[in-house]
C-alpha cells in the first residue's frame, strides 16, 4: 500500500475512533440534545463498554498503517490520538472544544509531511506547515459551528461549553471572521512557496466563495439554505483547496 492509501485508511480509522469514544464519553448529554439522542450508544442500542471496546479496536488498527513510515508520523500520530481522547472533555472545562478537534485535524498535515520525508517543522519549512495546519484549524473551527449551531439551546440547558453557546449572539460575525481568516492564511501560503495562478483561484477565490455562502446564508436566516447546501459549499471550498495544490505537484 502507497503512502496516501496507508494516511487515507489512518485518517478514516482514526476518525471513527474519535466518534465511537465521544459517544461514549457525551451519552448522558446526547440523550438531552436533539440532534445526537438517537445516537447508538445514547439510545441503548449499545452499551458503554462496546463503545470502549470498539473505539479501543480502531484505534489499535488505524496505527498499523503508520508503522513503515518515519518515526515522526508514529509520534504524531499519538499526539492526535490523545487530542482525540480528550476532545470530549474539552466541552466541560473550556468554551472553546472546536479548536482542540482543529488541532487535531492539523496535526495531520505535519504527519503527511514526514511521511514524504519532508521535515514540516524545520526551518525551512515551519512558517508555511503552520499556516497550512493554521487554515486546517479556521475550517475545522467554521465547520463544526455551522452545524453545532442548532445544538445550542440544548448545550445551554445540559451545560455544555462551546463556542456555539459561547458566541450565539455574533454568530455571523464570528464565521465571517473565520472564513476571512482562512483566506487570507491561504493566500499568504501561495506566497511563501510561490505558487501559480491557477493556486490563488482555486485555492483562495473556491474557498471565498463556499465559506462566504455560508456566511451570508446564517446573516440572513436562511437555515433551510445552510441545510441544503452546506455540503456543497464545503465541497467547494476543500475541493477548491484540494485540487489547487494537486494542481501543483
Amino acid at each position: 500500500m502507497g503512502i496516501i492509501g496507508r494516511l487515507f485508511l489512518w485518517l478514516i480509522l482514526c476518525r471513527s475512533a474519535g466518534c465511537a469514544w465521544n459517544d461514549v464519553v457525551d451519552q448522558d448529554y446526547d440523550r438531552k440534545t436533539t440532534r445526537c439522542r438517537n445516537r447508538p450508544i445514547a439510545r441503548g442500542a449499545l452499551t458503554t463498554a462496546n463503545g470502549c471496546w470498539l473505539a479501543s479496536c480502531l484505534v489499535t488498527l488505524a496505527l498499523l498503517p503508520l508503522l513503515s513510515l518515519p518515526g515522526g508520523c508514529i509520534k504524531l500520530a499519538f499526539v492526535a490520538v490523545a487530542l482525540t481522547i480528550f476532545y470530549p472533555f474539552a466541552k466541560r472545562v473550556t468554551n472553546f472544544p472546536q479548536v482542540v478537534l482543529g488541532v487535531i485535524a492539523a496535526v495531520t498535515v505535519a504527519l503527511a509531511a514526514y511521511a514524504a520525508n519532508v521535515e514540516a517543522l524545520s526551518d525551512s519549512h515551519s512558517t508555511p506547515t503552520l499556516c497550512l495546519m493554521s487554515t486546517v484549524v479556521l475550517h475545522l473551527v467554521f465547520y463544526d459551528l455551522i452545524y453545532s449551531r442548532e445544538d445550542a439551546t440544548d448545550d445551554m440547558k445540559s451545560g455544555v461549553k462551546s463556542m456555539a453557546v459561547l458566541c450565539r449572539d455574533y454568530m455571523p460575525l464570528l464565521l465571517g471572521g473565520l472564513a476571512l481568516g482562512a483566506t487570507v492564511l491561504t493566500f499568504a501560503l501561495g506566497m511563501m512557496v510561490d505558487l501559480g495562478t491557477g493556486y490563488f483561484i482555486l485555492a483562495v477565490g473556491g474557498q471565498l466563495l463556499g465559506l462566504d455562502s455560508l456566511v451570508i446564508f446564517t446573516l440572513l436566516r436562511r437555515e433551510n439554505e445552510v441545510k441544503k447546501l452546506g455540503g456543497w459549499c464545503f465541497l467547494v471550498a476543500f475541493g477548491s483547496l484540494l485540487v489547487a495544490f494537486a494542481t501543483q505537484m
